[in-house]
């Protein structure tokens, strides 16, 4: 068996017109209109058409001090893009329109705290210790973001989130 580890990045920049906290279940996107969110995505790099995701990685380029440390994220895994209705986009309750067929799996993420440049996460599965998913080559994987607690007062300056996935192709 050869396998070899890839690191694919995405980032998703949030609205920051406000820094209203994060309520428990409030999905974190890209635009406040849910018809007009776009789902982040990254490519997975194998050829044997399945790759193992046995954890990922999430940061933040938000430095309020008051605005992560400790919050648990949860981070979804889709093979297509999920679609969500009007009211449920930036700092609304996460509730997908379509795409369950396309759900691959889910990551739990707990925030450090603050650093003057942001803040951090390790995300594992929520069940067992990876995901496996079988898609072909360069083929998307889409994800979403919830903040699963509370957050404080966000900054305003449109946060970057970044996610890298630790992928054994």
């Amino acid at each position: 068996l050869s396998a070899s580890l890839t690191n694919p990045t995405s980032t998703l920049t949030t609205v920051g017109t406000t820094t209203t906290a994060y309520t428990a279940g409030w999905m974190v996107a890209n635009n406040a209109t849910g018809t007009s969110v776009t789902v982040p995505s990254f490519a997975i790099a194998t050829s044997g058409g399945g790759a193992v995701i046995p954890k990922l990685r999430l940061t933040t380029s938000d430095t309020t001090s008051t605005a992560w440390g400790a919050v648990i994220m949860q981070v979804d895994l889709w093979s297509t893009a999920p679609t969500f209705a009007a009211g449920h986009g930036d700092r609304a309750a996460f509730l997908p329109a379509t795409g369950a067929a396309g759900h691959l799996g889910a990551y739990l993420c707990t925030m450090s705290a603050e650093y003057t440049d942001g803040a951090y996460a390790t995300c594992n599965p929520i069940t067992g210790n990876f995901e496996t998913i079988a898609l072909a080559s360069g083929t998307s994987v889409y994800w979403t973001l919830i903040a699963l607690t509370t957050s404080g007062a966000t900054g305003s300056t449109s946060p970057v989130w970044t996610l890298t996935a630790e992928v054994l192709n």
